[in-house]
């Protein structure tokens, strides 16, 4: 049995598969503040995907950069328990002799939008995940070291009010910035000031990192992209993640069967 874990800022889904392909069990829940429920919960979670049986591998990802060599994170803005502690603070002495591949959450969905999803046919995809925060993926080659490279796009487009564009346009920060929850009952001016300061923060990204396509992914495009996409400026090649919220889980499985 394989096991893939993708924590994002708002809930945390984990997976199990036989094949590599293909889920074959799934559970989604909120992630928990406390590091140490947080923990139990993915080890407990973990134990009873497996059902008894052995675990082979797992794959880890998680909102914010890492440290591969010394196996630490890093920085993590939507979850700052975790910063500067080692992998081991999230799962326990029962899974350290099983390989584990830890990567960005957005890493990880973005390499199954580029291999198999809706950036497959394209050689130069830029994957923007849209959630709690802003992460993303930029892919030339379709190798798959690029996963492990830190990349916060997130927080490289800075708008002349001094923000960003996760504090823009991600959706912790939607209400805030226009004034209206991000859902069907926002006024159609929201999302057309919404998808322009999008569009400027995409094609600034794409500017710096030349894309044949942008994939826009994780849980704010995939619940919200019918209301916005309409009023995104014509020019770019901007398409909706292929795997929805799977992508990451899949793009777990995907990264095992490369590496293990």
């Amino acid at each position: 049995m394989y096991i893939s874990i993708d924590m994002g800022g708002t809930y945390t889904r984990i997976a199990s598969s036989k094949d590599l392909s293909s889920i074959y069990q799934h559970i989604k829940f909120n992630t928990k503040k406390d590091l140490i429920d947080q923990k139990n919960n993915i080890n407990y979670q973990i134990k009873k995907l497996s059902e008894g049986e052995r675990v082979l591998g797992i794959c880890l990802g998680v909102p914010g950069t890492l440290d591969i060599k010394n196996k630490k994170f890093l920085k993590f803005p939507n979850y700052k328990v975790l910063e500067s502690r080692p992998f081991s603070d999230l799962l326990s002495g029962d899974f350290s002799s099983i390989p584990l591949i830890v990567v960005n959450d957005s890493h990880m969905a973005g390499y199954m939008e580029t291999v198999k999803g809706v950036g497959e046919k394209y050689d130069k995809v830029l994957y923007l995940s849209v959630g709690t925060g802003i992460g993303g993926l930029y892919m030339k080659d379709k190798s798959i070291d690029g996963i492990f490279q830190n990349f916060e796009p997130g927080h490289e487009c800075v708008f002349s009010d001094g923000l960003d564009l996760e504090e823009h346009c991600a959706g912790h920060g939607f209400k805030r910035m226009y004034g209206s929850n991000p859902n069907d009952t926002a006024p159609s001016s929201v999302w057309e000031t919404y998808a322009k300061d999008l569009y400027k923060g995409v094609s600034f990204l794409s500017t710096k990192y030349p894309s044949d396509i942008i994939v826009l992914g994780g849980g704010f495009s995939v619940n919200n992209f019918q209301y916005f996409h309409k009023y995104l400026p014509k020019g770019l090649n901007i398409k909706l993640a292929e795997y929805g919220d799977d992508s990451g889980i899949l793009g777990g499985f995907e990264i095992l069967s490369k590496t293990l």
